[in-house]
């Protein structure tokens, strides 16, 4: 499930770029409750096929993520089963294991709602909106 999701998920953001660059998928870390799927913007010659690292590595990552808002996470995903970080390079998406969550139609939505953040964060950085207006 999670690698369709992630190729349907690639294969929609795939229509944004033109030229040398692709994103990538690696599924970071999972557990039974979990899942953390980790985007990068590659150029194309040098991107790798989705994979999944075998690991529980779930409450290591969280930390890592949680230092990098400067704020603790909220331990319960399932409220808030869209969670989207974007630190350095990269693009974290914290999802529920469960099925539903890893749906095709759960993907292209997950990719139109990352463009909507693109779309504003350029918008934010050439001035045209600045972040009180987002509000």
């Amino acid at each position: 499930d999670r690698r369709r999701y992630a190729q349907a998920l690639l294969g929609r953001m795939s229509d944004w770029f033109e030229g040398d660059y692709t994103v990538a998928a690696r599924l970071e870390a999972h557990n039974e409750d979990l899942a953390i799927l980790r985007l990068t913007l590659q150029r194309k010659h040098e991107a790798s096929e989705y994979h999944e690292v075998e690991s529980s590595r779930v409450n290591h990552i969280l930390a890592d993520l949680s230092a990098h808002v400067g704020r603790p996470l909220a331990g319960n995903f399932q409220l808030l089963p869209d969670f989207r970080l974007f630190t350095g390079d990269h693009l974290y998406l914290v999802k529920p294991a469960q099925k539903r969550f890893w749906l095709r139609s759960a993907a292209i939505a997950d990719a139109d709602a990352i463009a909507l953040d693109l779309h504003d964060a350029a918008a934010v950085s050439a001035g045209r909106v600045t972040a009180e207006d987002d509000r």
